[in-house]
């Protein structure tokens, strides 16, 4: 990295940040070298992260300061997660994906669970909150209404188009919250829970792959009315999903759930290697995941202004969030008019620059 260039690079990417996070200059100065060392290094080992930050100290005293950022910055979801949804289209309803990630650390289990918000546009899952669990197992009913709760202190439940979770996030107080709360919801169900008196497989015993199979009434889970549609893949697994909307299209809202898995990949093995930190605190680990959110964003942002071509079978030949980090680390390379312009698209709120 050329000092110079990343030096001026550095001081215009505080300027915008300041417009969207409340830190002192100090503290928005040590976010944007964090930024952009970590993109630079595509990785989550502190010692990348030091490598590549700017100035002649001693690679120590860098170390020192990527420590020190992620013990005591005051960067927080809270401050991601609304700069995220700001950069939404706020005319159009959300929709989030539940689901968890982990790994081990040793013989320490880590495990993620969170909440994601889907790019209208891209179809790209963003990670919007999370928390730790302190176990390597299924999360429940507490941590996931505390996760959402946490959520909808900043996003109004209006905003919230659809809630798509897999089958661990079955369970009468869990839905029982979400219909109180008023949060439309499409999760799959096992095939062995009951539908009124009735197997959830038996009530589709005859579908063939690719065909779709509806109850055209609300049943019961439980003590709860829900709607239910049913596919088979051509691999011949059932997939039963449950909804509190009846509008009959369950299925292909749901299809999109598989995006996080995307989200998930690229902060592990294909993208960042989160899984290689030998972070466990949980507050360090927040701010880890906070510097990636970040990223992510910008990534969309820019790769969406792109036409990817398409491939035979109909997806993209690269991901929108691969483009835009492509674009991202170009842009930290133009001169100062490109940067300025560059930003801006990132930065939208920006006046007078």
């Amino acid at each position: 990295m050329n000092y110079s260039r990343s030096g001026r690079n550095q001081y215009t990417l505080t300027r915008f940040l300041r417009e969207h996070f409340p830190y002192r200059k100090n503290q928005l100065d040590t976010f944007s070298h964090m930024l952009q060392a970590t993109l630079e290094g595509k990785h989550v080992v502190q010692q990348s992260i030091a490598d590549r930050l700017p100035g002649e100290a001693q690679n120590t005293s860098k170390l020192r300061r990527v420590e020190r950022f992620f013990s005591t910055h005051p960067l927080s979801q809270q401050h991601t997660a609304s700069y995220l949804l700001d950069s939404l289209p706020h005319n159009k309803k959300l929709t989030l994906i539940l689901d968890r990630t982990n790994w081990d650390l040793g013989q320490t289990p880590l495990n993620i669970l969170m909440l994601a918000v889907l790019h209208p546009s891209t179809s790209t899952a963003l990670p919007l909150c999370w928390t730790q669990l302190d176990h390597g197992g299924n999360s429940n009913t507490e941590a996931r209404v505390n996760l959402l709760e946490t959520l909808l202190q900043i996003l109004p439940v209006e905003r919230i188009g659809m809630l798509l979770a897999d089958r661990e996030f079955v369970g009468e107080d869990w839905l029982t919250f979400l219909l109180d709360r008023g949060v439309p919801f499409t999760i799959r169900i096992r095939e062995n829970m009951y539908l009124d008196d009735l197997q959830a497989k038996l009530w589709f015993e005859n579908l063939k792959p690719g065909e779709v199979g509806e109850v055209v009434h609300a049943v019961r889970l439980g003590g709860l009315a829900v709607w239910v549609q049913a596919t088979l893949s051509e691999e011949g697994e059932k997939v039963i999903v449950i909804s509190n909307v009846s509008d009959g299209l369950l299925l292909e809202p749901y299809s999109e759930r598989f995006c996080i898995e995307c989200l998930f990949k690229n902060l592990k093995s294909l993208g960042f290697r989160l899984e290689n930190t030998h972070m466990t605190d949980p507050r360090h680990l927040e701010r880890l995941v906070c510097l990636l959110s970040v990223v992510f964003v910008w990534a969309v942002k820019l790769g969406k202004q792109v036409i990817i071509p398409k491939k035979k079978h109909g997806r993209l030949a690269r991901s929108v969030f691969r483009v835009g980090i492509s674009m991202m680390l170009e842009l930290f390379k133009k001169p100062l008019h490109a940067l300025l312009d560059g930003l801006q698209s990132l930065f939208p709120k920006l006046v007078g620059y």
